[in-house]
């Protein structure tokens, strides 16, 4: 089984067929692209529990998670039996607890492309990927995001997802960091909005939102999404889109990003439910002709005891520029 090919539903399938002796039975020999390293394979313990065996021939330095993962567990099994290739040391990645069984799925594939694709050993590629993924374990696993939240952090994703094509794309992602908008490459800033359906109608948080910082050039970029049941895009597949364009020195700082907006793998089974067609994407200058409130706009000013101010606008009929014109645009000055 080709390490790309591997779903959570392929657990479920290993265990219909487990026999009761011996008691791991290799569910699928993984391979990645036809390359060949240390022998991996999917397993089901006698316990119930989903595992990633990897066979080594000497006794690893233990614990090997760096990072702990909860509900996640290393050994070394000096002599296990796995189907069609006798008795053999194996090192054991186990999923404990099938709240995580989502997020290990993947930790699984990282690992394993790194072992197959890239010969790193072992030990090493458990070290590196549980690294990189301890910023979606946390003693306590945040909800599921709101339908809105989703749509809004799949627009964003959708938008960097382009912009990884020509700028720096996951260091200029700010809105996880608190920036007033998402986006920010020097003198230039982009906001995203996202909805679902036409007319093109957003909701603007607080005054502050559309109100350029000094010296910046603060630009709108207005996703359209249209429900479909069987459409392309889900929040989960756009989250994987985008790792697997980003670098491995920024992949921690996105995964990092994600969780700080209250993304988890976890709820991915959740957030498959829906499905979605691009519509388009277009991008609008914010600039004094461009419907907003900003602080300005109220004479005597607004009183500072009025706390929060959301507003909803319509940019129907407005000309805009698409996203490749205003990133081609940008990538000249600011990449």
């Amino acid at each position: 089984m080709d390490v790309a090919e591997i779903t959570d539903a392929v657990w479920d399938e290993i265990r219909a067929e487990r026999a009761p002796d011996p008691p791991l039975v290799p569910a699928r020999t993984l391979t990645s692209g036809g390359l060949a390293g240390a022998y991996c394979c999917l397993a089901v313990g006698r316990d119930g529990s989903c595992r990633l065996l990897i066979e080594t021939t000497a006794e690893p330095s233990l614990p090997v998670l760096r990072h702990r993962l909860a509900g996640v567990d290393a050994n070394w099994y000096p002599s296990l039996h796995v189907q069609g290739r006798g008795e053999a040391g194996y090192l054991s990645l186990r999923c404990k607890a099938p709240e995580y069984l989502s997020p290990f799925t993947r930790v699984v594939q990282d690992i394993a492309l790194l072992v197959l694709g890239r010969g790193v050993a072992p030990l090493e590629a458990i070290r590196q990927t549980t690294g990189l993924w301890r910023a979606f374990w946390r003693s306590e696993v945040p909800p599921p995001l709101s339908k809105q939240a989703q749509v809004g952090l799949l627009g964003e994703l959708l938008v960097l997802q382009h912009l990884q094509t020509r700028l720096p794309a996951v260091g200029a992602w700010r809105g996880p960091e608190g920036d007033r908008n998402d986006f920010r490459w020097g003198h230039y800033a982009l906001e995203v909005k996202t909805c679902v359906g036409l007319p093109a109608h957003h909701v603007i948080d607080g005054v502050d939102q559309l109100d350029p910082s000094p010296g910046t050039a603060l630009a709108l970029a207005s996703v359209v999404l249209e429900g479909v049941s069987d459409g392309p895009i889900t929040l989960p597949g756009t989250v994987d889109a985008v790792l697997d364009r980003t670098s491995p020195e920024e992949r921690d700082d996105l995964l990092g990003k994600l969780s700080a907006v209250g993304y988890s793998p976890v709820h991915a089974w959740a957030y498959l439910e829906s499905h979605y067609d691009l519509v388009g994407v277009s991008v609008y200058t914010v600039d004094d002709s461009f419907p907003k409130v900003v602080p300005t706009s109220f004479v005597p000013p607004l009183s500072p005891r009025v706390r929060r101010l959301t507003y909803e606008i319509a940019l129907s009929g407005l000309e805009g520029q698409g996203l490749g014109e205003y990133v081609a645009a940008v990538s000249r000055t600011a990449a």
